[in-house]
């Protein structure tokens, strides 16, 4: 991976369950300014409904790094991922610039910076 790039859209495109997935690279590093670096799809089965759940984790970096200030830089977008026992592996996780927060934590180093910003 480390020869992808391109400054204008995603360097490579999969697809998944007649899905399109793009990635964004930038100099070899997965980066996007603008929304989710990746997208990973996953099914799994859930023995409680006898069924399959369908998610996506969505992945923010920036200069290959997990970093986002708006959210969690990973986080699982499902139906009915409470419920589902297979999912109570996944959460969201806060990372900014590579290191990763707890929910609290993040909260006030985001709230902290931008309070520090507007001064």
């Amino acid at each position: 991976y480390k020869n992808l790039h391109n400054p204008n859209g995603p360097a490579v495109t999969f697809s998944s369950n007649k899905k399109e997935k793009p990635e964004y690279w930038l100099h070899g590093f997965l980066h996007n300014e603008n929304g989710p670096a990746r997208i990973k799809l996953y099914s799994s089965y859930d023995d409680y409904d006898d069924s399959y759940d369908n998610y996506e984790i969505y992945e923010y970096y920036l200069n290959g790094r997990l970093h986002r200030i708006a959210g969690p830089a990973i986080e699982c977008h499902c139906e009915d991922c409470e419920k589902s026992d297979s999912m109570k592996q996944f959460h969201n996780e806060y990372w900014i610039d590579g290191r990763q927060y707890t929910k609290e934590k993040f909260e006030i180093f985001v709230k902290s910076h931008l309070t520090n910003s507007d001064s």
